[in-house]
Formats: C-alpha cells, structure tokens, sequence
C-alpha cells in the first residue's frame, strides 16, 4: 500500500542517515586513503572532495526517498562540483590566510593564490551553478517532478539509492583533475598553455549554456510541440551542449596533465576521459537517438538532419 511503502522509505532514509558517517569515515577513508597514497598526494584533500560531493547530494536523495520531490536532485549533482571544489581548494591553498576581516582576507587570497586556482574554481563555479540553475527552473517550467530516469530509477528504494550512487560517482571521477590541481603549489603567473586550455574550458563553458538555452526556448514555444529542435548550435552538431559539456571539464584535464609533477597525479585527469563514455555510450547519446529514433524515425526530414549534421563535434563527428 501507498502508506507502507511511504513508511518503508522513511525507515529505509533513516537507517541510511545514520550510517552515511560511518561509511564515510570507515570504508570509503581507507579507500582513499589506499588511493592517495599511490598518487602521492595529501589525502586529506580528497576526503575533502568526497565528502563535500556526498553531502551536497545526500539531503536531495532523502527528499526523493521518502517522496517529497524528485527535482532538486540534478542541481544537486551540479552543486556537488562546486562544494568539491571549493573544499579542496580553500584546505589546499587558503586554510593558512588571515582571516581577520573579509576584505584583509580577499586582499590576500588574490594575491597569495596562483591565478590557475582562482581561474579553476572560478570557471567550476560558473559552470556549476548556471547548470543546477537551469535544471531546477526547467523543471519548474515544465511543471514535471523529473524525466525519463525518474520513470526509470525513481520508483523505488532501491532505484533511488542506484541513481543517487550513480551521481555522486559521477561527480566525484569528473571534479578529480580539480581535487589534484587545488593539491598542488602552482606557478605564480600563467602561461601561453594555460591561456589556451582555459579559454577552451571556457568556450566550452559558454557553448553548452547557449545549447541549453536555445533548445529550452524551442522547446516551450508551443509552435514547436513534438518537433525536433534543429535551430542554433544544434545545425552544426546534435548534441551540442554535450559537446560544450566535454570540451569544459576535459579542458581542466589538460590541465592537469600539464600541472602534474608525477605521472601518477597526471592519472587524475583521466577522470574527464569517463564522462565521454558515459555520455556517448550509456546514458546520454544513447538513450536520447533511441528516442528520437522512435519518434521521428519515419520523418524525412530527421533522416536528413541525423545524415548531413554532426554527433557531438561540430562538422567533425
């Protein structure tokens, strides 16, 4: 019944409140521990990392649990990048600045930091919280508590519990290069490389906010109900905003790669590597062509937009 499944959610979001510091500080520390010490790096940082992607998602997950509301949990995931980030980031290179006052503690932070962390955790910022900022509202434009993954994940304990691990996984493998570059004492002044990698991180940033934007605007114009949209950034590639999306954080992989002073470290920038499988090949790209496929497979001209117009790369691929 709708009462004992109500109870069974709350009983089961309960028990997992109460263990969550356990695992925590159990497991998932001698992991890290184990982890860090082969990257040679302070792992005090990325427990840091995990902690501030685990909790920034954990009160969403009970709110979804026990049946409140399925829509703050994809801002939360994009939330999870900024607490990562910014955790590591102030106990890597801020937990020593005097913070007497506000602006005695600006006027230090700007000049002791290496302008490569302020532009990296800025950029995360920016990226993180205009993309929690348009999933909420989108949600609430449409008036929908969630799309097709609450149909398909969402309907029970276990279902939320997968989503929710999905995540936080998620979050935590692609901020990696970002947990690395706030571990590390970086030079005093940019260089030409990091100019180029940042302006690709945030180009990257930009193209994927405009995708979003332009196909959010086509889709709540009622002329173009159960139409396709073709407009924009979506004539030169299909999936644009994945696009935008790949090209920011495997930008700050790069970085990494560059900033690295072992090859051990430079591994963290692989996790950016995984958001292009897991967009391409599970549950982005995927999901979205058999759908279209369904809907639009017999349109002439879907046939010819999917023919002449690029995947993910505009004009490439």
């Amino acid at each position: 019944s709708p009462v004992r499944c109500h109870l069974q959610r709350s009983l089961f979001s309960l028990l997992f409140f109460l263990t969550t510091p356990i695992f925590n500080s159990a497991a998932m520390s001698g992991a890290i521990d184990m982890v860090q010490a082969w990257l040679g790096n302070d792992p005090y940082l990325l427990k840091l990392g995990i902690a501030g992607v685990l909790f920034t998602q954990l009160f969403p997950f009970l709110t979804t649990l026990i049946g409140l509301t399925s829509r703050l949990e994809d801002t939360a995931y994009a939330f999870s990048f900024v607490a990562g980030a910014l955790l590591t980031f102030y106990t890597g290179q801020l937990s020593s600045l005097p913070t007497s006052d506000a602006s005695t503690f600006i006027s230090t932070l700007l000049s002791a930091s290496s302008p490569l962390h302020l532009a990296v955790n800025a950029l995360v910022l920016a990226w993180a919280l205009r993309l929690g900022i348009f999933l909420y509202v989108r949600l609430v434009v449409s008036m929908k508590e969630g799309d097709w993954r609450t149909k398909t994940f969402k309907q029970s304990a276990r279902g939320i519990l997968f989503f929710w691990t999905l995540n936080m996984v998620a979050a935590f493998v692609v901020d990696l290069p970002v947990f690395a570059l706030n571990s590390l004492r970086l030079p005093s002044a940019l260089s030409v490389a990091d100019y180029v990698i940042l302006s690709m991180a945030a180009a990257g940033l930009l193209f994927e906010a405009v995708a979003d934007q332009q196909k959010f605007a086509f889709k709540n114009d009622k002329a173009n109900k159960n139409e396709l949209c073709m407009v924009g950034l979506y004539r030169i590639c299909r999936y644009p905003n994945y696009f935008g999306e790949l090209l920011f954080w495997n930008s700050l992989g790069l970085l990494t790669l560059l900033h690295a002073p072992s090859l051990a470290s430079a591994l963290t920038a692989l996790g950016p590597v995984g958001l292009i499988y897991l967009l391409l090949r599970v549950s982005g790209v995927p999901i979205l062509e058999k759908s279209y496929e369904k809907r639009f497979g017999q349109n002439a001209e879907y046939k010819r937009y999917v023919a002449k117009t690029a995947k993910i790369i505009p004009f490439l691929y």
